[in-house]
């Protein structure tokens, strides 16, 4: 969904990744000029500026550019972007692939950008996004290729008290959604994105053959600092479509 802290994910791991291991390269794909430039001045320049531990790894004096930042462990990270085409991401190479907006990236470009790490012995990919119809990209790599990771709330009202295994389980939706907080899609109780024992669990294929990627879905409802009383707006006001795109992190035709 969006707000739940997509680019900051990736921009932190960029940054970790690139301390911790020498010589590695990172290759960071959107879709537009104005969103690399965006994230590249957020993500990436407002951080080393705010941490000082971060600032001595990449000095003012090595290359410090919105579309190139190189650290002291030779370290590199490259950003630009890819819409009708990605001839932009010829001839670089990476060790880590990061695509954010992955929703507006044309699907057959894709390919060509993760070419970059085919001769690495890292191949790490990393995208981001947020769905809109059930043909675009995300949709493409969520439902074929990942493990469809969803996070999984406990309704304790049902089964056997202190029984985990006999709880109702919620994967939020919209059946979760009450006027005042999170409600069970079974019997309509208040329940907690933060209960304890709430995890992530795997609705995807088993087959580890057709699950490439771990794939999450993070809705606004399990988020901690949502305000529910903005979010029940929200629901009441905006498209069907709309909501489920920007809230519920789900694709949505009519």
């Amino acid at each position: 969904a969006r707000q739940v802290e997509k680019s900051t994910t990736l921009g932190n791991r960029i940054l970790a990744v690139s301390c911790l291991i020498p010589h590695f390269r990172t290759l960071y794909v959107s879709p537009s000029a104005q969103q690399t430039q965006e994230f590249s001045k957020t993500r990436i320049r407002e951080i080393l500026e705010t941490s000082p531990d971060l600032r001595r790894w990449f000095p003012a004096h090595l290359t410090d550019n919105v579309f190139e930042k190189k650290s002291i462990n030779r370290s590199a990270v490259t950003l630009r972007y890819a819409f009708l085409n990605a001839d932009r991401c010829r001839g670089l190479r990476a060790d880590l692939v990061a695509l954010d907006e992955i929703q507006d990236i044309l699907l057959e470009n894709i390919p060509v950008i993760e070419e970059a790490a085919s001769h690495s012995p890292y191949r790490n990919f990393i995208y981001s996004g947020t769905p809109k119809s059930l043909d675009n990209p995300i949709e493409h790599y969520w439902a074929n290729f990942s493990t469809q990771n969803e996070w999984a709330v406990p309704c304790e009202r049902h089964g056997v008290p202190k029984d985990p295994g006999s709880w109702h389980w919620n994967i939020l939706g919209e059946e979760n959604i009450g006027k005042l907080g999170l409600i069970c899609d079974k019997c309509g109780g208040r329940i907690d994105a933060a209960h304890p024992l709430a995890q992530w669990v795997r609705t995807g294929s088993p087959d580890p053959t057709l699950s490439v990627f771990e794939g999450y879905r993070i809705p606004q409802l399990m988020v901690p600092w949502i305000d529910w009383k903005d979010l029940y707006t929200k629901y009441q006001d905006y498209p069907r479509a709309m909501f489920f795109n920007e809230c519920l992190g789900l694709s949505f035709d009519s």
